[in-house]
């Protein structure tokens, strides 16, 4: 999805430039993204199901389209279950805090990398070998995998945040109570 947006804005560019142009925006996309995960998110629980849900539906229309006559390669589909198992066991560190009045959350970095890796990967991927089978199935597994995770870690900040909210619960009533 963001390979054809960008396409899109590149399509009058020199084709070697193009490939260029689209990965310095996803490099700079990447590296905001990045400063945002670290320094910590505004937490809307809204945002937190929406990109696990962009990723999925995503996923299985990449997977529907690529391979619409080849149905075997339909597994691809099942890393979202072993992306999954990884995610929830390596986004255990994901935090919450405040900012004033406003509650913020920082991902686990372990996720994150995970995922920034898999993202850069599966574009460049699609630039160096487009329309090759083995180069759209490894790009396939990759977006399966890094939903799989991303759905984990939406899973632990679903845990975590319950956790923040009975340790905020137990402080008011601590303190309203001496």
């Amino acid at each position: 999805m963001i390979t054809v947006m960008f396409f899109m804005l590149v399509e009058t560019a020199q084709p070697y430039y193009s490939a260029y142009i689209v990965i310095g925006i996803l490099a700079l996309l990447l590296l905001r993204s990045a400063y945002r995960s670290f320094k910590g998110r505004r937490y809307r629980p809204a945002r937190v199901f929406r990109i696990p849900a962009v990723y999925a539906l995503l996923t299985v229309i990449l997977v529907l389209l690529d391979f619409s006559t080849q149905y075997y390669y339909y597994s691809v589909l099942l890393l979202i279950i072993a992306g999954y198992l990884v995610g929830v066991r390596v986004g255990t560190s994901v935090r919450f805090f405040y900012r004033g009045t406003v509650l913020y959350y920082r991902r686990s970095p372990g996720v994150y990398v995970i995922w920034a890796v898999s993202l850069f990967s599966r574009v460049i991927l699609e630039f160096l070998m487009p329309g090759n089978s083995l180069a759209e199935v490894s790009v396939d597994s990759i977006l399966s995998f890094t939903t799989g995770l991303l759905i984990g870690e939406t899973v632990n900040i679903i845990k975590q945040k319950r956790v923040f909210d009975e340790k905020i619960g137990d402080t008011t009533q601590n303190s309203s109570s001496l």
